[in-house]
């Protein structure tokens, strides 16, 4: 049975951005999008079981409009306690105020506040599916490859090309830039150069007066600038 996740948002920008959050996240997701409270209830009914739930509290601009609670409470009173995802509610809202009723009588899994992060919301879907959330990258050749964090030794940029060193080899792709990365990968990777992120649990040692970073197993010396000084030496401590 495929994985598959319900969206309720009324904002196509919204819903393009979850989307393709998605998708990078892996790309072999089901995807079921309602944009209104009465499209979801049909949507629900004739498609039983959802592994997780998207959900905007308010549809439109105005706070007081609570379609998205409604929608939860349908989720949970119409599906067993045994139904995949029946508690893998998120709830993607610009207003905070409805935060009590959303954690302490729906007893969402998350309550996430617009702008969220794609990192914010990677973090929610690896709880539900139970994985350490690892890049989706598309290389050059059109291939899906997933790379656990640990598996990557360094990432540097060449002009529009990311070159991934891992464990696996170099895989060449141009799904993200450099400064996007900086925003998903989790804090022990560092960027010491303004073409070069590390995983800082390879780091053996760092040579200030020749301003390179040794790396453990693979034995490579990646150059460090002088303005990340300071973050590197911080970050490595």
């Amino acid at each position: 049975m495929r994985t598959s996740i319900f969206i309720l948002e009324d904002n196509m920008t919204q819903v393009k951005t979850l989307t393709r959050y998605i998708h990078n996240y892996a790309p072999d997701i089901e995807l079921c999008i309602a944009s209104s409270k009465e499209e979801a209830f049909i949507l629900l009914k004739n498609h039983p079981d959802f592994n997780a739930y998207l959900l905007d509290v308010s549809l439109g601009s105005a706070d007081l409009d609570t379609d998205g609670l409604a929608v939860a409470n349908y989720i949970i009173d119409s599906r067993t306690t045994t139904a995949a995802g029946n508690r893998n509610i998120i709830f993607i809202t610009a207003f905070p105020e409805h935060i009590y009723t959303a954690v302490n009588d729906i007893h969402c899994t998350a309550y996430l506040l617009k702008p969220y992060t794609q990192k914010d919301l990677y973090a929610q879907l690896n709880a539900i599916f139970h994985t350490e959330y690892a890049l989706q990258l598309k290389t050059l050749e059109g291939i899906y490859a997933k790379l656990n964090f640990a598996e990557i030794y360094y990432i540097e940029s060449h002009a529009r090309y990311m070159y991934f060193h891992t464990t696996q080899g170099i895989i060449k792709s141009r799904q993200y830039r450099l400064k996007e990365l900086t925003t998903l990968l989790p804090s022990f990777f560092i960027q010491c150069h303004k073409s070069y992120i590390i995983n800082s649990k390879y780091i053996d040692f760092v040579s200030p007066g020749q301003h390179f970073i040794q790396l453990k197993t693979i034995g490579e010396q990646i150059p460090y600038g002088n303005r990340y000084y300071s973050v590197t030496q911080e970050q490595i401590r």
